[in-house]
């Protein structure tokens, strides 16, 4: 069963994005803010994230740098999923090893699962 980390610090589309990947089979944690997505990631062990970047402890970016830094996560697919509109953060996340990334505005749960 493939797992899958979703880092989103609203619970109400971390809940919903979760619900929707249990369906399809996956095996799915969740993490409110970057530190603690941090910890799944090391103990939890994912075989997909699906990160937010405007995130409260610790920023997504910020994570997404700290996960590309560990050698057992350097190739670990990471899907940026995040409402902001600023095209220098979503470049950024580009930059710092993203695998893809989407607008929530523009993605139904059923783009990211075909994505994931």
């Amino acid at each position: 069963m493939k797992k899958i980390l979703i880092v989103e610090d609203d619970q109400i589309v971390a809940n919903q994005f979760r619900s929707k990947f249990l369906v399809e089979g996956f095996e799915v944690e969740t993490a409110a803010n970057g530190l603690a997505g941090l910890g799944m990631v090391r103990t939890f062990r994912p075989d997909v994230i699906i990160l937010d970047l405007v995130l409260p402890k610790m920023t997504g970016l910020e994570l997404l740098k700290k996960i590309r830094s560990e050698p057992d996560f350097q190739h670990l697919p990471v899907v940026v999923f995040s409402s902001t509109y600023l095209s220098s953060m979503i470049q950024e996340a580009w930059k710092a090893g993203a695998t893809k990334c989407l607008a929530k505005a523009n993605c139904s749960a059923k783009e990211l699962i075909e994505v994931v």
